[in-house]
């Protein structure tokens, strides 16, 4: 099932966002994932529209969308990837919006081969601000499906 974020899903949701990017990004140190909790907490995802996805009444994963097309974040628990999920909140994340951008670590290829299968394209590439990991932005539009 996927619902709109409630104010009692921020602490489940961060806990999955930390494990989830430790995992996702061997590259950079669980420390740097660690000093930017706090930011995404009080900063991003109060002006993001967020949406989760739940097996059997549990938080599995979650999408937040900021500014109406750029996703700030997907991150689905470790223990429950490879069941859709992900394929799931992006799909939802279409429906609600006319073109999506993102920007995903190019060491990151698990996720950039995900989001090419979900339809969308490499727009750019360059140094991410915080770390200086090269990241690719990605885009999807309706005109861009086949």
């Amino acid at each position: 099932m996927i619902r709109e974020k409630e104010a009692r899903d921020t602490p489940i949701i961060m806990d999955i966002w930390l494990r989830a990017n430790i995992q996702a990004h061997p590259f950079l140190t669980e420390s740097y994932w660690q000093d930017n909790q706090s930011i995404v907490e009080q900063h991003y995802l109060p002006i993001a529209d967020t949406l989760v996805a739940e097996i059997e009444g549990r938080i599995a994963g979650f999408i937040s969308i900021i500014e109406n097309s750029f996703i700030g974040a997907l991150f689905i628990d470790p223990k429950e990837q490879g069941k859709g999920l992900g394929a799931s909140l992006i799909q939802a994340a279409k429906e609600r919006y006319s073109c999506l951008e993102l920007g995903v670590y190019a060491e990151n290829e698990r996720a950039v081969s995900f989001y090419a299968r979900c339809g969308f394209a490499i727009k750019s590439k360059q140094p991410n601000e915080d770390s200086g990991h090269m990241e690719y932005t990605m885009i999807w539009s309706p005109d861009s499906e086949g």
